[in-house]
């Protein structure tokens, strides 16, 4: 006896039980397999990589650089406002839980070809830092915060990864926002790290580019969470495995273990805390000793003239104490016409001294910072400041 062929039918959502109701309405893609290869491969297409993205990936680097050599963090806000859209870590992120090699491919390439524009762009700037400011002008303060693991800068990784991967699969126009401070904190590290190779500053190239490598490693993470929530799924259907998806989030979770491990066993990227010391010198040493001596009167009444009380020094007689010589220097910078004095070690700028203005070196007062000495030193005029060490010369 033949059975007639039916043909399969998708689901109707008002004939299904409450249950799958409800999760059909909280998922994006639809539970029908055709639909959801539809979703599938538009996500795919919208997070691929463009033109656009590799010409304002070099646009972003560049003002970045800038920011980075004038020390401005309103530049650095600027360059994350003009950069791409950040799809290809949706798309990487898209690649690991559907496990398609391919997208995962391209999406990889993409990214390394964005990143390779906004590292070279921080290498120029690294050369024009180098070429307009002597060596120990180069560590400035934007450069250095953007080389150290902060969790601020985590959460600012967490944050854009997630909205800018659940509207990328909604809807890419609302994607852009959140897709300015994902840029922010991985382009700013990564163009440091070139800043860092060029500019004769060696401890900013590594850490910098350990920054970058996790902060990846967390967007990557935080969308692949995402679009599971969101119903992503590996599908037969497009010649997806489940197997694929777990070898290739897999990888990204090693490597990440690894890039991590080797931070913390180098010391890279990790903040240290150095004790800042309140010093309150004085200008000129003075010689305040001077001997003591009571004076004990001794009066006697007698019906007879007796001479007058005599004064009888008491006491031992303390010596002056030796007083440090003053040391003196002369600012000399070598091509150009003259050093920065700083009100605190890589504060903020007080004057120029000109080469040939003398300086006198406060004693015991000597600060080193990342292996470069500071000197609090004072003018002829009363200003006080700190000045590295290379700029003065030492007078005998």
């Amino acid at each position: 006896m033949n059975l007639p062929q039916t043909t399969a039918e998708p689901d109707d959502p008002d004939r299904l039980p409450p249950a799958r109701r409800r999760r059909a309405r909280r998922l994006l893609v639809p539970l029908n397999a055709d639909e959801r290869d539809a979703y599938f491969r538009a996500l795919a297409h919208r997070a691929a990589p463009t033109f656009d993205f590799f010409i304002f990936s070099l646009l972003t680097g560049v003002i970045i650089s800038a920011g980075l050599v004038l020390d401005q963090p309103a530049l650095l806000l600027f360059g994350a406002l003009v950069s791409p859209l950040m799809a290809p870590v949706v798309g990487t992120a898209l690649s690991a839980v559907l496990g398609s090699f391919q997208l995962f491919g391209r999406s990889i390439a993409g990214l390394l070809i964005g990143a390779a524009l906004v590292f070279l762009a921080g290498m120029a700037g690294g050369w024009v830092s180098a070429e307009i400011y002597p060596p120990p002008e180069t560590l400035f303060l934007q450069s250095r915060f953007f080389a150290r693991l902060l969790w601020p800068n985590f959460a600012l990784v967490v944050f854009g990864a997630l909205l800018t991967t659940y509207w990328l699969a909604r809807d890419n126009r609302k994607a852009l926002v959140p897709s300015v401070a994902l840029a922010f904190a991985l382009y700013v590290p990564l163009a440091t790290a070139g800043f860092g190779i060029s500019s004769s500053v060696s401890f900013l190239w590594p850490d910098a580019l350990v920054v970058y490598l996790l902060h990846l490693l967390v967007a990557l993470l935080a969308g692949i969470v995402v679009l599971f929530m969101m119903g992503y799924r590996p599908a037969s259907i497009l010649g997806y495995s489940f197997g694929t998806a777990v070898f290739l989030i897999a990888m990204l979770v090693a490597f990440g273990a690894a890039s991590t491990g080797v931070a913390v066993r180098a010391q890279l990227a990790i903040p240290t805390f150095t004790p800042t010391a309140t010093l309150t010198p004085t200008i000129t040493p003075t010689l305040t000793p001077s001997p003591t001596a009571t004076v004990t009167p001794s009066p006697t009444l007698t019906p007879t003239e007796t001479p007058s009380p005599t004064l009888t020094p008491t006491g031992t007689p303390v010596p002056p104490t030796p007083t440090a010589t003053p040391v003196f220097a002369i600012v000399n910078v070598p091509g150009f016409d003259g050093g920065r004095l700083r009100d605190a070690p890589l504060g903020n700028t007080v004057t120029i001294l000109p080469n040939g203005t003398v300086v006198q070196v406060l004693p015991d007062d000597t600060v080193i910072l990342d292996e470069v000495e500071w000197l609090h030193v004072i003018t002829e005029d009363g200003v006080e400041g700190w000045i590295v060490s290379v700029l003065v010369q030492i007078q005998p």
